[in-house]
């Protein structure tokens, strides 16, 4: 498959092989331009970042919306990086990177899902 996003807010999952789009997130930023697009470690996840600053991580294969949080300066995100991985004991030291034209690196710790604890940024 191939992820992209496009101005007008919308992911879209394509078939290479027959060049379809096989599912779409419409204004998945409401108006806000997508501008970066990663996965989480597992490859459930999908990270998005937006014009206005709005990181949001996605279950991959409902496209429901997990999380938001905002990048603190509320400058556009143009790379995001999931670092971290859980272990065993369920622990995890996950977290999420972004940086946009402010220059200044944001982090996110990273709990999952199911633990119902909101993405907040680290100091």
């Amino acid at each position: 498959m191939v992820i992209s996003a496009d101005t007008e807010s919308n992911i879209h999952v394509w078939n290479p092989e027959t060049g379809q789009i096989s599912a779409k997130v419409k204004e998945a930023h409401g108006d806000q331009a997508i501008t970066t697009l990663a996965f989480d470690g597992t490859k459930r996840r999908l990270i998005s970042g937006a014009h206005d600053g709005t990181l949001k991580i996605w279950n991959f294969s409902s496209g429901e919306c997990l999380k938001q949080c905002l990048n603190p300066d509320s400058a556009e995100l143009t790379a995001i990086c999931h670092i971290g991985s859980s272990s065993k004991g369920g622990s995890n030291s996950s977290s999420v990177l972004a940086v946009g034209w402010s220059r200044a690196l944001s982090m996110w710790r990273d709990v999952e899902p199911e633990k119902k604890v909101s993405l907040t940024p680290n100091p």
